[in-house]
């Protein structure tokens, strides 16, 4: 990696350079898609796509209140309403409740992949072919994960990556990608990426100065090699969790069928998480509550959009945490942490 980096330094390539070239190139071809345009992050991966998708100032996104607060915020700075509905039990977005939100100002489906588990996208495909809506996926946590054989992120008109340090493929700061097979979708991405120029000297749009770095282009070209391996890394980790609290009574993320999950995190549900939280703290184990606050009870959106009941979201979000699940974890630490839950719950 070190390597990768020197030749960006020794080439002074540093603006949308080769590197950045190549690492949108393998994108494109991974995920089997005509576009993979890099941004600065995967907050601006949402908002040029909801730009380039011409959502405007009034218009409606629909989309869910348990993920990053990025996933909101991408819709308020592209000037649109975000419309918040409840999930199901996988914690993604309720399809069934999707059609009930439309109303003649909808435009635009975010679908989040949270925690790197598919949304269930031909139902979500459906309802917006039906109803003339762009579809974007939010697969900021989901790089690599599949329906079937095809991609996260391959399935709506856009799909949008987080490449975050935490994040399953992370560079070593902000980085974003987008994906789509629309041309103009891509060619306006392209523009507003880099401050609506054209030419070196020609502006036609009203842009932003977004560019993936080329010394991160690089790292990730890097770490792209190793991707599956540590996807899978991760499963097996999921996978074992699953066996071993198999008797416990305590909710497991599972797969679909005919879903792949690249478990970002590894999330369960318990009426029992604040104590289980202090007994893994004593045991020097680190847990995490994703997301503690749900964006509709941030300040924020209250002070614009006013309250929002979600009741299974809000359930969820007393019961979730998130188990370490890293490809890093050697199996001698992914047994202690399974035995101190098995120990807690009997």
């Amino acid at each position: 990696m070190q390597e990768s980096v020197k030749v960006v330094f020794d080439k002074g390539d540093y603006i949308l350079g080769s590197a950045v070239t190549k690492l949108e190139r393998a994108i494109s071809e991974k995920l089997d898609v005509r576009h993979a345009i890099s941004v600065n992050s995967g907050l601006d991966a949402l908002i040029f796509a909801l730009k380039a998708s011409d959502i405007k100032a009034g218009d409606e996104v629909i989309t869910v209140s348990n993920s990053f607060i990025a996933t909101v915020s991408a819709i308020v700075h592209a000037g649109a309403i975000p419309v918040l509905v409840d999930v199901g039990d996988d914690r993604n977005i309720d399809p069934k409740l999707i059609e009930a939100a439309i109303t003649p100002k909808t435009k635009a489906i975010i679908a989040v992949h949270l925690a790197g588990r598919p949304c269930h996208m031909k139902e979500i495909n459906e309802i917006a072919k039906d109803n003339g809506l762009i579809v974007i996926e939010d697969a900021a946590q989901a790089i690599g994960a599949k329906i079937g054989e095809k991609l996260v992120g391959s399935f709506g008109d856009i799909g949008c990556f987080s490449m975050h340090p935490l994040k399953n493929l992370g560079a070593c700061g902000d980085a974003g990608i987008i994906v789509t097979n629309n041309d103009r979708v891509a060619e306006t991405i392209r523009l507003i990426r880099n401050h609506g120029l054209k030419t070196r000297d020609e502006c036609v749009a009203w842009g932003w100065n977004s560019r993936l770095d080329s010394v991160q282009a690089a790292i990730l070209n890097v770490k792209m090699k190793y991707l599956d391996i540590w996807n899978e890394r991760r499963r097996q980790v999921a996978l074992y969790y699953n066996e071993v609290f198999s008797e416990l009574g305590f909710t497991k993320p599972i797969d679909h069928p005919n879903c792949q999950s690249v478990y970002h995190a590894y999330v369960i549900e318990t009426d029992n998480r604040n104590e289980l939280i202090d007994f893994m703290n004593k045991a020097e184990i680190e847990c995490k509550i994703h997301y503690p606050i749900q964006i509709h009870q941030q300040k924020a959106f209250i002070d614009s959009f006013g309250p929002v009941i979600l009741p299974k979201t809000e359930w969820q979000g007393e019961r979730i945490l998130s188990l370490p699940v890293h490809q890093e974890l050697s199996d001698a630490e992914v047994e202690t942490i399974a035995g101190s839950i098995k120990s807690f719950f009997k």
